[in-house]
Formats: structure tokens, C-alpha cells, sequence
């Protein structure tokens, strides 16, 4: 019997999130819940009972059981069941208005508390935390004298908010002022004391400061603001800069290049748009060159520094 990270959603809430986040998932590892060996009984069963403890899993979980069975002939069979362990009797989800937006626009997030077969739930505190993720990234020397990228994630408290749940559906809204990528959580307890979790991330474009995980391959990350595109649509591509500004060179390609074109961008979160053609389909890869200048002569004070 294991236990691994799973998704879940009650029933009639399309569009919530219900799970502890994308980011928190890969932290939360599978396990050997039990196991057990045994002979089956004259109606061929075998009953196994095992403690199911989450630990300080705030999402929910499958406890998936695998069994086999031999015969005296050494025939083998092989089966398995699996189902959802809820960390609670309750679970918040939350849907956003948008994951992709700009700097100065509000961003809107639903919020309902149920239990696990759906029914809205009144009167549980709720608590939410906004933060932004930010990254100091440092160039060190490493073997052979070769300077390598070095980043520390910091996470930085943006608000707080709580209230008590009723029957209806919450809307808590922010508008950024900053750039970078945010990650809303709200977390409430049960009638018997369980936590429950739920999170969802979004990124903020614009102009200024967004710092961004740096690495020796050069790598620039393309964010698109949606999954799918339609011809006379126009993707919004999140280009994770860098650099202060710098000359952007994009490539529409398959199987070569399908067109091309120079644009500037400012500051690490800024975007660039492609419009979605018929020539596009069935689909299309987008190629991001950024290019800077070289700077003036560094200028050091009578230390050095």
C-alpha cells in the first residue's frame, strides 16, 4: 500500500483549485504505507488493515494498494485499487480571474470552503497569505577559476486577509504594482482540528524589478499567458529577463523560420506579442534572442570596490 500525491476536485467546482500548488507537489513524495502477506480464505479473500497518516501533507493523497496472488500451479494474478485520502473534512478551492496580467490591473480570486462531496461549509475561519517569489542570484568562482551563477530564492510578503466562510462564493482582490510571479494560499481547519490547504500562482508583467533564477546555460524562460491559441488570437509571452532593457530578436519557427521580427523590452517581466495566424496551425515554436549593448567602463572608488 502506498500513498503518492494526488489531485482532487468535489463535484461542481470546475475551474477551482483544491491542491497545494504545482510547486509545493514536487515536495511532496510518494511512500511505503504498509504491507503484508497473507493466505487467502475459503471464499478466496484476504483482509488487510493499515493507519493512514498523512503527516504534514496539506493536499490530498492516493492510497493506492497492489496485490498479487499465486496459485499452488505458480500462476500469478495481479490487481489494483486505488483511492483518495482527504487531509480534511474540508477543502478550499480557489479560481482566478486570470494567471497571466499587467502591472496596475486587479487580479481577482473566488474562494469557497466545502467538503469533500461539495457542500458549501459556513462559518470556518479562513485564513489567505499573498507572497512574490524573488531570486538574488551571485556569480562565483568556481573550478579552474571559472565564474559560475549562484541563486537564493526569497519569498516576500506582500498581504494577509482572513474571514469566516458562509454558503456563498468569496472574491479577494489585489492589484500589483510590482512585477514577478505570486503565489496566494489559504489554509483553514476542520470542526476536528485537520488542515487543509489550497494555493495557485500567477505571474505579473510591466515595467521595474523582477529577479529571476539565474544559470551558466544562458537560458532565457518563455511563459505564455494561455495553453492554446485560435488564428486571430494574439499570444502574450512572459520574456524572463535579465536584463535591465535589451533588444529582442523573435522567431516564429517549424521546420525553419517562419517569419521574424525586432522589438525592447524594459525590465525582467516584460512581454512580447505574437499574432496567431492560419499558418500557424498545427502548431508553432517561438524563439527569443535578447541582445544588449556593451555598458561603459566600470568605475571602482579608491578601495577597489
Amino acid at each position: 500500500l502506498r500513498l503518492q500525491p494526488s489531485a482532487f476536485t468535489p463535484p461542481g467546482y470546475d475551474g477551482f483549485d483544491f491542491t497545494p500548488g504545482w510547486w509545493r507537489q514536487q515536495g511532496r513524495m510518494g511512500r511505503l504505507a504498509a504491507s503484508a502477506t497473507g493466505k487467502l480464505d475459503a471464499k478466496g479473500k484476504m483482509k488487510m488493515q493499515a493507519q493512514l497518516s498523512l503527516g504534514k501533507n496539506a493536499g490530498p493523497m492516493a492510497a493506492v494498494l497492489e496485490a498479487g496472488v499465486s496459485s499452488p500451479d505458480r500462476q500469478h494474478l495481479f490487481g489494483r485499487a486505488t483511492v483518495i485520502v482527504h487531509p480534511a473534512n474540508l477543502y478550499l478551492g480557489i479560481r482566478p480571474s486570470a494567471s497571466f496580467l499587467e502591472k496596475g490591473n486587479e487580479w481577482r480570486g473566488d474562494i469557497v470552503a466545502v467538503r469533500p462531496d461539495g457542500v458549501r461549509v459556513a462559518g470556518i475561519p479562513v485564513q489567505g497569505k499573498l507572497i512574490r517569489r524573488d531570486w538574488l542570484s551571485v556569480q562565483r568562482t568556481g573550478l579552474a577559476g571559472r565564474l559560475e551563477w549562484v541563486s537564493e530564492q526569497r519569498e516576500v510578503s506582500v498581504t494577509t486577509f482572513s474571514y469566516k466562510s458562509d454558503a456563498s462564493t468569496r472574491t479577494w482582490s489585489f492589484t500589483p504594482d510590482q512585477p514577478g510571479q505570486y503565489f496566494l494560499t489559504v489554509s483553514a481547519n476542520d470542526e476536528a482540528g485537520k488542515t487543509t490547504e489550497s494555493s495557485i500562482s500567477f505571474y505579473v508583467t510591466g515595467g521595474g524589478d523582477a529577479w529571476w533564477s539565474r544559470s551558466d546555460h544562458d537560458m532565457i524562460e518563455l511563459v505564455p499567458d494561455q495553453k492554446r491559441y485560435m488564428p486571430g488570437e494574439t499570444a502574450r509571452i512572459l520574456v524572463k529577463s535579465p536584463y535591465e532593457s535589451a533588444r529582442v530578436l523573435v522567431t516564429l519557427e517549424r521546420e525553419g523560420v517562419m517569419s521574424r521580427w525586432l522589438t525592447n523590452i524594459k525590465g525582467g517581466a516584460n512581454m512580447i506579442r505574437v499574432p496567431i495566424s492560419e499558418s500557424c496551425l498545427p502548431d508553432v515554436f517561438v524563439g527569443v534572442m535578447l541582445v544588449q549593448g556593451r555598458k561603459g567602463a566600470s568605475e571602482y572608488d579608491a578601495e577597489g570596490n
